[in-house]
């Protein structure tokens, strides 16, 4: 008997979709001359941009910042992900001449001559109102008028979305989506649990299906307005069959046999969906908790009302799923191109990405969605195509992930996903498949991404960076960033900071920040693979630097990292405790590093080095001395004669010096004390100074000068051997004031 065919949408089989070309090198040239076109436009736009530029509808400072992720929400590089212009807004596609209003107290819709709609209390108790605009009142002028009202955050159209759906005939295929995925391993470790709930914005889901009995939540319907958010399209029971379909042994089964499925209807019986409903689903999902959002729709408006909802939804813990989009084109699609989203293209059984499926720099996995069976919502089963059937595949291994680690991030389960994904080229990430369709066996089986060396994530919390040296780390997670610290003196305020791409799917962004966070600049003017570079003229003083990749990636290779201000600094220096007083000794030419380029931070320093610098430091003539093991050839040879000359060095009984030989914390008490003649005497005893032993008096003269002191534990340990640091501190204490 032949089986019903899946429902037709009106409005998802359009014309231009069989035209589409279906080999993978059409895709890549369209999407090369795209990138060709942006590169040309780039020449003309400056580097470095003052923050408050970057988005001239939200301008902001970084002191205004909830979270760094806020950097990436204000700026936008694409055009797409511009906020709708106001000129130009096809009302064709915006629901019923609506607007969605973010207002402040005091908002008067009367005052613009239009209607107030009811809304939700999911949306109103956030302060939103609703809104439509009569025929009689120019849409685009009133929205331009509310966007410039004080008394509104944001303004926007109810745009409308739909479903991203490609009918195909069914049941040939049964479930071969499995295979590419390894499931029958991963079950063998995990097939979920109850406790995990993953909710699902679509039609609506038919509960009474035999695979889905039992595991359907109380949810509600915002196109109806109540609390039977029962399917009357078919498309939210597919998605919901794929994800989390019984295990017994008949009809399917889903990704994630075990867990919960939250059905919350915002589309209506013809599959589309408006913002407002779209806006009320994701808010209601973080009220009731969920794990996963699964998004198998989409629409080309960016919504910055939707990209806040998402943000609030991503730092409430909950993993957010979407569908790349079904036109075969490059173009973000939305809700799946919003940074915190994954975003999934559609394969096929060859494992190659589907002539329909979106692709570009913002897609993140790739899975099957091509003629996949699942539950249909009038009974029985039928095979869909489309990357809304491949986005619910990734919710259930993300489920599975949850599963069985409680307290992972969204980042970390994206990471656990993309690093056991393979793309069908072998490169870590594709312009078509992203990182690739996940094996969720080794997913499953992976353990959390480990950051015990990652750089810091805050702000004033980064790593200290120096002068003339390179910085080596990877962008671990996705939307990681890495927080620097850097210093600019009065004498050198040009600095020219640079970070190369670690790989060709990378597209890094700079950040700089002063300490007053009220001054900020971006620098970003290329695009993936060729890292950045830019000069700065900055006041003296302490600057954050950001570093992160545009689309939220990430990869095992590592970025370099740069900043040059015409001095050299020490990367064993930068930001430890010594650090000032190092700097003072070089600065004053008295100490200099190795030829690594390090300073050598905690290797002890020898006789013949401190020789050296008491020796510059006091302007002695350089003269050869006595010493049979320093000969005249010896680079400090000049030094150590000067300095044995004036009584200030001794050697051994041998008649050696032993240049090369650590000074010991002692020796170092007694050639200061002689070299600057110092006086006086502490009561401060140490348990392991003897009064009795030679270096005794020179000990208690270095401590009534408040040049040294001991250890907590009341010692002073004299035969141990003095750091390079230690030596530079006790010097620099000793020569200048303002230690």
């Amino acid at each position: 008997m032949k089986r019903r065919p899946f429902v037709v949408l009106a409005i998802v089989v359009l014309l231009f979709q069989l035209l589409i070309p279906a080999a993978a090198f059409s895709k890549e040239n369209h999407y090369q001359e795209h990138l060709d076109s942006l590169k040309d436009k780039a020449e003309d736009t400056p580097k470095v941009i003052p923050l408050e530029k970057v988005d001239k509808i939200f301008p902001m400072k970084a002191n205004q910042l909830k979270e760094l992720n806020d950097l990436r929400k204000n700026y936008r590089k694409d055009t797409n992900f511009k906020a709708q212009n106001l000129n130009s807004i096809n009302m064709k596609k915006v629901e019923n001449r609506r607007i969605l209003v973010s207002a402040k107290e005091g908002f008067d819709a009367a005052t613009y001559g239009v209607e107030e709609l009811p809304l939700s209390k999911t949306l109103s108790k956030r302060g939103y109102r609703l809104v439509r605009v009569p025929k009689d009142v120019d849409y685009q002028s009133t929205l331009k008028q509310m966007n410039k009202d004080q008394s509104i955050h944001n303004a926007e159209p109810d745009y409308i979305h739909k479903i991203s759906y490609v009918p195909s005939d069914g049941y040939y295929s049964y479930q071969w989506q499995y295979r590419p995925l390894n499931m029958e391993k991963a079950w063998d470790v995990s097939r979920g649990s109850t406790d995990t709930v993953v909710a699902v914005l679509d039609t609506g889901i038919y509960p009474n299906h035999p695979d889905l009995n039992g595991k359907i939540l109380r949810g509600y319907d915002f196109v109806n307005e109540d609390s039977n958010p029962m399917d009357d399209h078919g498309h939210g029971t597919h998605v919901a069959g794929l994800i989390g379909a019984h295990a017994d042994q008949t009809g399917i089964i889903g990704v994630n046999p075990k867990t919960k499925i939250l059905p919350v209807k915002v589309a209506d019986s013809e599959g589309m969906l408006t913002l407002v409903d779209i806006l009320q689903g994701i808010y209601y999902s973080i009220d009731q908790q969920v794990d996963i959002i699964n998004m198998s729709f989409g629409g080309y408006q960016y919504s910055w009302e939707i990209d806040d909802a998402l943000w609030e939804a991503y730092y409430n813990g909950i993993v957010l799923v979407a569908s790349a989009g079904n036109e075969g084109t490059w173009e973000p699609a939305f809700p799946a191109s919003y940074y915190q989203v994954i975003s999934v293209a559609a394969t096929a059984q060859d494992d190659f990405i589907t002539d329909f499926s979106n692709y570009g720099p913002f897609i993140n996995l790739t899975s099957p969605g091509k003629d996949l069976l699942s539950t249909y919502y009038l009974n029985g089963y039928q095979s869909g195509s489309g990357t809304s059937f491949s986005a619910p595949i990734v919710s259930g291994l993300a489920a599975l992930i949850k599963g069985k680690h409680k307290n992972w991030t969204p980042a970390e389960i994206q990471w656990a996903m993309e690093a056991n994904a393979k793309t069908w080229n072998k490169k870590e990430w594709d312009t078509f498949d992203g990182y690739g369709i996940p094996d969720g066996y080794k997913m499953i089986k992976s353990s959390k991404v480990d950051l015990t060396k990652d750089v810091p994530d805050e702000l004033f919390e980064g790593r200290r960076i120096g002068s003339g040296y390179s910085t080596y780390e990877k962008i671990d997670l996705p939307l990681d960033y890495d927080v620097y610290e850097f210093k600019v003196d009065r004498e050198h305020p040009k600095v020219k900071l640079s970070v190369t791409s670690p790989t060709e799917s990378m597209d890094m962004v700079m950040y700089v920040f002063d300490e007053t966070l009220e001054n900020g600049w971006l620098i970003d003017g290329n695009f993936q693979g060729e890292g950045e570079e830019a000069t700065l003229n900055l006041p003296e003083g302490i600057y954050q630097l950001v570093v992160m990749d545009y689309y939220g990636h990430w990869s095992e290779t590592p970025y370099e990292l740069r900043m040059d201000d015409g001095t050299q600094d020490f990367p064993d220096v930068v930001g430890k405790w010594a650090e000032p007083f190092i700097e003072y000794l070089v600065d004053e030419g008295l100490m200099i590093g190795y030829p690594d380029g390090t300073f050598g931070f905690s290797k002890p320093i020898t006789r013949a080095a401190a020789a050296t610098v008491i020796g510059r430091e006091l302007g002695l003539p350089q003269q050869h001395g006595s010493f049979k093991d320093v000969p005249k050839n010896h680079w400090a040879s000049g030094y150590i004669g000067a300095m044995e000359k004036a009584g200030i060095l001794t050697g051994y009984k041998d008649g050696t010096f032993r240049p090369d030989q650590p000074m010991t914390r002692e020796e170092m008490a007694a050639v200061i004390v002689r070299a600057y003649e110092l006086t006086g005497s502490s009561n401060v005893r140490f348990s392991d100074v003897d009064p009795d032993s030679w270096s005794y008096k020179y000990i208690s003269t270095l401590v009534a000068n408040g040049i040294v002191s001991g250890y907590p534990d009341g010692t002073f340990r004299p035969g141990l051997d003095i750091k390079r640091s230690e030596f530079a501190t006790l010097m620099a204490r000793l020569l200048s004031d303002k230690f």
